[in-house]
């Protein structure tokens, strides 16, 4: 009996490797914190060693589990994981340069990083609503830290304000609205509420709660009316804050959001679907008029991501797993562009201040040619310009919606591709036609590299290399089973 106890323990352990490994490597940059490490490089590869680790440890074990009742692994949730993975690691590579211009360790970021790294594999995970708030909860905690990181600017009233209103509001109405399905239904976890809700009657009461059990991920996403939230962490935090919030919540709460479409949703699809589609609209409209309106490079992108995501909820709304898929696949070629971006800010620099106004990009082209280059095919990628990832993934979305017959939907869509189109030819237009009015620091070979290389994957992830969208269907297909 002792020994198959141990067993059973020693199993339990090792399916957890992939968050060991991140605790270790927190353990590891606070050790190195203590004994006095300086070099923000030392951080940054350490951070990066962890993740790996966790990550390998995820493939070998993804579908395996340390409670049934709380957690499942299978190859969705691997998909997820490996995207918010990747992101991550690409964002340690890259925040070590600025660090060490701003001659700071790092530290704290890198540690909050892995942190939120376990946080991801426990929402991404849950298929119970407790375990759910719980992942909600902490990564709540994590994202306020990450906000009062503050070296040259004021960012400690945004993160207060953002952490008012995420516990405040948000998590308790998700938390009142799981409580209340919980006790109506006996069940906690989302395949067996789903099933009793189709099954009994529906009331408005229960429609409402199922709605502010994904009220946390519109939130986080910004989706409209969430979507002032959005400006102020990309305008009040620094750059490798504003990098995580642009990239890795997105890959985080669409995963968790589509598994909640699923589940629970599907009880209420016809319903869901036509909120899903105010909340595109609306979100459309602001997105595109937004960039229009801001001269700040962060704050266009952040309006411009709104626009993005509010055609990935339209294909959501329509509750078809083709559509579904196409919407991940819309998802992950912006993302690519958009990371493509972030890292070219990591390299305009003048006189050791980074730069991010429409403005000090003028004459950028005139001495900095494979920056510049970068730049471009990230704009036109977002864009959705052949033959770059982006075209991709709005050939797919054109496809979808046509056959779906969203009309009207696709029409708005491409309106509000025009009026963004012209925030991005803006910026074009400004690094080309505007008169220098900045010395541009001399370029960092590493993020030169880095640079060249993302520009390089999203020319060629056009073209699906590999069979890659097969295997990306493989995977994204175990939701619907």
């Amino acid at each position: 009996m002792v020994c198959i106890l141990g067993v059973r323990m020693l199993q339990q352990i090792i399916y957890t490797l992939p968050e060991i490994s991140l605790l270790i490597g927190i353990i590891n940059l606070l050790i190195l914190r203590i004994l006095g490490y300086e070099k923000s490089r030392t951080y940054g590869a350490v951070a990066r060693l962890w993740l790996l680790v966790s990550a390998f440890c995820a493939i070998i074990f993804y579908n395996q589990s340390i409670n049934n009742l709380y957690f499942e692994n299978n190859a969705y949730t691997l998909l997820f994981i490996l995207g918010a993975d990747i992101a991550i690691y690409i964002m340690f590579l890259v925040s070590t340069t600025w660090f060490a211009a701003v001659k700071r360790t790092g530290c704290r970021y890198y540690i909050l990083i892995l942190a939120i790294a376990l946080c991801i594999n426990l929402l991404i995970t849950s298929i119970n609503i407790q375990a759910l708030f719980l992942g909600y909860g902490l990564l709540i905690g994590m994202n306020y830290l990450l906000l009062k990181i503050d070296y040259d600017k004021n960012s400690a009233e945004t993160a207060k304000r953002y952490l008012i209103i995420s516990y405040g509001l948000i998590l308790l109405l998700a938390i009142i609205s799981g409580v209340y399905i919980a006790f109506y239904t006996g069940e906690t976890t989302y395949k067996a509420i789903a099933t009793i809700l189709l099954e009994k009657n529906k009331s408005l009461p229960l429609f409402l709660s199922s709605i502010g059990i994904f009220l946390p991920c519109f939130y986080a996403l910004n989706i409209a009316p969430f979507h002032i939230m959005a400006e102020e962490k990309v305008s009040k935090s620094i750059l490798p804050v504003q990098h995580y919030f642009a990239i890795v919540v997105p890959i985080i709460f669409f995963g968790v959001l589509i598994k909640l479409n699923q589940t629970i949703g599907i009880a209420y699809k016809n319903e869901l679907s036509l909120i899903y589609m105010i909340m595109a609209f609306i979100s459309m409209l602001f997105g595109a008029i937004g960039a229009n309106a801001r001269i700040n490079l962060h704050r266009i992108y952040a309006y411009s991501t709104l626009y993005h995501f509010s055609v990935v909820l339209m294909l959501l709304s329509i509750f078809n797993h083709s559509t579904t898929f196409t919407a991940l696949i819309y998802l992950i070629a912006y993302l690519i562009a958009l990371n493509n971006l972030y890292i070219v800010f990591y390299n305009l620099r003048s006189h050791g201040e980074y730069l991010s106004s429409v403005s000090s990009l003028a004459g950028l082209a005139q001495t900095r040619p494979y920056t510049t280059g970068a730049l471009l095919v990230g704009l036109f990628s977002m864009m959705g310009l052949p033959p770059l990832v982006g075209f991709l993934g709005q050939i797919d979305m054109v496809y979808q919606l046509l056959n779906a017959e969203k009309y009207i939907a696709l029409g708005c869509i491409l309106l509000g591709m025009l009026l963004l189109a012209k925030s991005y030819l803006s910026i074009i237009k400004t690094i080309y036609f505007e008169q220098k009015m900045k010395t541009f620091d001399t370029e960092n070979k590493f993020m030169l590299i880095y640079t060249i290389i993302n520009t390089i994957l999203i020319l060629i992830l056009a073209f699906n290399p590999f069979q890659i969208i097969e295997a990306l269907k493989d995977m994204f297909y175990v939701i619907f089973l």
